[in-house]
């Protein structure tokens, strides 16, 4: 089986990011991801497509005991909806 490699329109999305975040391939598709080290996850699919429109998928994942959705968002409407969601959700799922 031939991967391709990540897009241009993903790479772009994980460089304003940061460095916390990385591409991971998830369920066949290409995903910007981030562990915060404490058994939650976080994953951001819709992103490696041709298409123009913006339509991310945001994940929580708890893998404390086995591997399960915890909370899932799905009306991201912009890069910036995008990063302020997901600073929400570090904030709330990090253990101090």
């Amino acid at each position: 089986m031939v991967v391709r490699k990540p897009g241009k329109k993903i790479k772009e999305y994980l460089s304003m990011l940061g460095s916390f975040y990385q591409i991971k391939i998830i369920d066949l598709e290409y995903c910007i991801y981030r562990d915060l080290h404490n058994g939650y996850d976080i994953e951001v699919n819709g992103l490696d497509n041709a298409c123009k429109n913006f339509i991310p998928d945001i994940q929580v994942w708890n893998t404390n005991n086995g591997t399960r959705i915890i909370e899932s968002i799905n009306d991201i409407q912009s890069f910036d909806d995008l990063k302020t969601t997901l600073d929400q959700l570090v904030t709330k799922y990090s253990v101090s």
